[in-house]
């Protein structure tokens, strides 16, 4: 007899990302594991609340800041703040400061405060606030810094260790420069490109990409420091990547994030891998970070330089997953786009939270562009970012108070003897509210993913090109577009007219609307979890088999205390 539990005999809820067998999660989609500890909970809904619609331009974010107690954000060829006392998710609290002329603020450019100024780079040099006039030259004119190099990314960081210190990164180059010294800089090598920093006690570290073949560099710098009169990096780290996409120093230890996917820490000697995203283990490539094709837009690559920030145990990081590899647009394997949680200290990678465009879906599993994200951690949002999922839906997304739907998978629970009837699984959850649910789905076979791009014609009957693996039963998933993070299974397969069709147990579409969708097959069993059931639900499953998988689906504020998948042996070794 074999039983799994989720949390398991020690109270572990840990997302692995390797192999088909470890862990308690295989794979997760809008899953809040941070703020009840040992329960697994539905994410809130991560909704969009600045828009060009609210004339942020054309609403890419491109950094964030606060300063003069003021929230700021640089969004296309604008600036605009909304004061720290207002709710920040609330449009109507933000405005645009037209005294900063914003003209060259673009792709390459970033937030800092120091010496008491807003600063924001620019393609070639830095603008500076005081509060009441701009200064479009503070970099080059009035503290003599050298040009900057269009189109790179200029990441700005302020490190606080002695003097403080600002570092600016600019295309094989880094600048620092203090209130008593002239800019300095550092040179790297010149097919490196510097584009990410953090710091800890003393040490600075800057993250790179390669803008060739070879691999790319992390860089230990302490300022001040020189050989034969030239500003001199002390330390140059090689990773296993050829791009260091973000990173975060937490305890005086660097982590970085790879465009492999895979989260590595500094050991003393150079950088592990502690932590991988689910495609770090396929052969998926990651959009715009193809060898010697690496975007120079901080906005272009799948994180942003600031894409990733601290809250207690853990890093939050927003990713675009989407892939190079096809015209649909899909996201890497098991890694849909939005927010993600790295727990450093269980060593857990789970999916947070989608970034939702509409009233209409729980999130898409794309994006086509990245963006910068800080932790708040205030009344009205735990944390913003930046993105543009759906198409052109750019803008600033946050975390809300509205009902969301989200998933978990549990690794293939494996017979220990030749296999098992698998006869039963066991939810525990908070007893569900009206509009509430929760549904399993199992199955004892797998077969690859369908990707396909669809057309409604009618609310339950999608138009594609039919793939012959496909099944009634199948389940479909709505990844990009209106409806999605939208789940519905096919109830009949028509391939005997032209256009090949399939129906849906459910109607969620618009006629005449394309849609990509995703189609695997998952058996809907055929009870749910109601309200009925109060705090517990047996659902009989009587599957024999080596092996068995299950789904389970949430739908509004739910709190999962325990699953626990109870199977006995059938045939013994």
């Amino acid at each position: 007899m074999s039983t799994f539990r989720i949390p398991n005999s020690t109270g572990q809820i840990r997302q692995d990302n390797r192999g088909d067998t470890r862990g308690e999660l295989w794979e997760t989609f809008n899953m809040d594991l941070a703020t009840i500890i040992d329960k697994l909970k539905i994410s809130k809904k991560f909704v969009k609340v600045l828009d060009e619609i609210v004339d942020l331009d054309d609403g890419k974010i491109q950094a964030f800041e606060v300063y003069d107690r003021n929230f700021w954000i640089a969004a296309g060829e604008k600036v605009f703040k909304c004061s720290t006392d207002d709710d920040i998710t609330d449009s109507a609290n933000w405005s645009e400061e037209t005294d900063i002329d914003g003209d060259n603020i673009g792709t390459e450019s970033d937030m800092a405060v120091f010496g008491g100024l807003l600063l924001i780079s620019t393609d070639t040099d830095i603008i500076s606030w005081n509060g009441t006039n701009d200064d479009t030259s503070w970099w080059q004119s009035t503290v003599s810094g050298s040009a900057l190099t269009t189109l790179y990314p200029h990441i700005m960081h302020l490190h606080r260790g002695g003097q403080e210190t600002l570092f600016v990164t600019d295309a094989n180059n880094i600048h620092y420069h203090n209130a008593t010294a002239s800019p300095s800089t550092i040179t790297l090598q010149n097919d490196l490109v510097a584009c990410c920093i953090s710091s800890g006690v003393s040490a600075t570290w800057v993250g790179t990409y390669s803008d060739s073949v070879s691999d790319a560099y992390v860089y230990e710098v302490y300022v001040g420091e020189q050989l034969d009169s030239v500003s001199v990096a002390r330390n140059a780290y090689k990773i296993d990547g050829r791009a260091v996409l973000a990173m975060h120093v937490i305890d005086n230890v660097p982590y970085i994030v790879t465009e492999r996917g895979n989260i590595q820490r500094f050991n003393g000697a150079g950088f592990t891998t502690v932590a991988s995203f689910p495609f770090a283990f396929s052969r998926d490539t990651l959009d715009n970070v193809a060898i010697g094709f690496i975007q120079k837009s901080n906005i272009a690559r799948p994180i942003h330089p600031k894409g990733i920030g601290r809250h207690n145990d853990s890093l939050y990081i927003n990713i675009n997953s989407k892939t190079d590899s096809s015209t649909v647009n899909t996201s890497a394997t098991r890694t849909p786009s939005g927010i993600w949680e790295f727990n450093y200290k269980t060593g857990s990678l789970t999916h947070k939270s989608a970034l939702t465009t509409t009233s209409t879906n729980y999130g898409a599993d794309v994006m086509d562009k990245s963006g910068p994200l800080m932790i708040v951690n205030t009344e009205d949002t735990f944390l913003i970012a930046g993105g543009t999922p759906n198409g052109d839906n750019n803008g600033m997304f946050a975390d809300s108070t509205v009902a969301n739907q989200g998933f978990f998978i549990t690794p293939e629970i494996t017979s220990q003897t030749i296999k098992e009837v698998y006869e039963a699984a066991y939810i525990k959850a908070k007893t569900l509210a009206s509009g509430e649910s929760i549904k399993l789905k199992y199955r004892t076979t797998k077969r690859d993913k369908v990707y396909a791009t669809a057309t409604f014609a009618e609310t339950d009957k999608l138009n594609f090109t039919l793939d012959t693996t496909i099944e009634v039963g199948d389940e479909v998933t709505f990844s990009y577009g209106n409806y999605a993070g939208h789940v519905a299974h096919i109830t009949k397969i028509d391939n005997t007219a032209t256009v090949s069709s399939i129906t849906l147990d459910t109607s969620v579409g618009v006629i005449g609307e394309a849609v990509n969708i995703i189609i695997e097959n998952w058996i809907l069993h055929k009870e749910s979890y109601t309200s009925a059931d109060k705090e517990y639900k047996k659902l009989g499953i009587g599957e024999s088999s080596p092996w068995i998988q299950y789904k389970i689906i949430g739908l509004g504020d739910l709190e999962i205390r325990q699953f626990i998948s109870k199977g006995n042996a059938k045939n013994e070794v």
